[in-house]
């Protein structure tokens, strides 16, 4: 082999090299790992979520590594809503650590039940309000339908401040014109709050 064909024949190992290292190191920025602990899915932020109060009562517990449900529905403990009734929760999503990057949020409540009638009508007729800030400061968030038949407010996300944290108050209504069809109906409800850095 000549002199220029093991030049040429180098150069193009060395570029097919070069495009490997420089797909690779791209790959490895930007791609993510995403673990969902209990009730908060961050990513690789180390965030906090803190329920602050349940139906307007003080009921402060730190749910960031449980998987206990957010509203206390479990064995006998059921909440029952009534049409033109609420279930609501008050929470906080901070930085667990000294990180101090700037995040989008939303929240997902997760809606189980059987296939029976007014399961069924009970899972569609629930609605979901996010509300933040007070006074001037207050937004109100209205979830709609995933493809799962959960209600999320996806569309509708919560961008927070470096080094800030958010309080939100997650409210569940079932409407006063949902009356006979739900009747006998039962979902269990739950609620994850999924956290983004952003730049």
């Amino acid at each position: 082999m000549s002199k220029r064909a093991r030049t040429l024949v180098m150069s193009f190992i060395s570029m097919i090299l070069s495009i490997a290292v420089l797909a690779g190191g791209t790959y490895a920025l930007f791609s993510t790992s995403v673990t969902i602990k209990g009730h908060l899915q961050a990513g690789n932020m180390a965030m906090k979520l803190t329920r602050l109060t349940l139906n307007g009562q003080s009921a402060v517990k730190d749910f960031t590594d449980t998987e206990d449900n957010l509203f206390d529905l479990v064995g006998d403990n059921v909440a029952t809503i009534v049409p033109g009734g609420t279930i609501d929760a008050t929470l906080k999503l901070e930085h667990a650590t000294n990180s101090t990057v700037a995040f989008n949020y939303y929240v997902e409540l997760v809606i189980k039940g059987s296939n029976v009638a007014a399961d069924t009508a009970l899972s569609s007729a629930l609605e979901m309000t996010l509300k933040t800030g007070t006074g001037a400061n207050e937004t109100v968030k209205t979830a709609t339908k995933n493809s799962a038949g959960n209600l999320t407010t996806y569309d509708n996300q919560i961008a927070v401040a470096k080094g800030a944290s958010s309080e939100f108050k997650v409210t569940i209504v079932l409407p006063e014109a949902a009356v006979s069809a739900v009747m006998g109906g039962e979902v269990l409800i739950d609620l994850i709050v999924h956290a983004e850095q952003i730049a």
